[in-house]
């Protein structure tokens, strides 16, 4: 009714006011079919959008005002929005790991394995930088 509807418009609002948004999606099941639910975060609000397929055109106009860093996944539908874009490491490394498990040749998989290994240690030194910088501030 109004007031959910108030509310899911003003944490978009939120959302597309701040400087950083995460975006992905996942393909669900229920009784009647299936669909994709999207969401869209920043560090302090979620926003749920479902729809029955994954084509990601309502993305154009759901984020046309944002002006900060959209990270995202690999999918395709995320390179229309005009805004800066940065890709999700763990996103990053997941594919990594299938190419280094699907596929057989050798310098391949050998980079592969390296660039896993580089990212992993700088995703590794930046937690213990965040996590020893807020546990100064006592967080």
């Amino acid at each position: 009714t109004f007031a959910i509807t108030s509310t899911y418009n003003h944490i978009l609002r939120t959302i597309l006011a701040g400087n950083l948004i995460f975006a992905d999606e996942t393909q669900i099941s229920y009784q009647d079919g299936s669909g994709y639910v999207w969401v869209i975060a920043s560090m302090e609000e979620t926003y749920y959008v479902f729809t029955e397929t994954r084509e990601g055109e309502f993305l154009i106009k759901l984020l046309k005002n944002f002006s900060g860093v959209l990270v995202s996944d690999f999918y395709a539908a995320y390179n229309s929005i005009t805004c800066p874009q940065q890709k999700c490491l763990i996103h990053l490394i997941r594919d990594l790991n299938n190419d280094f498990f699907n596929i057989n040749f050798g310098i391949i998989n050998i980079i592969c394995h390296q660039l896993i290994y580089l990212i992993f240690s700088i995703v590794k030194s930046l937690y213990r930088f965040f996590f020893s910088f807020f546990s100064l501030l006592n967080f």
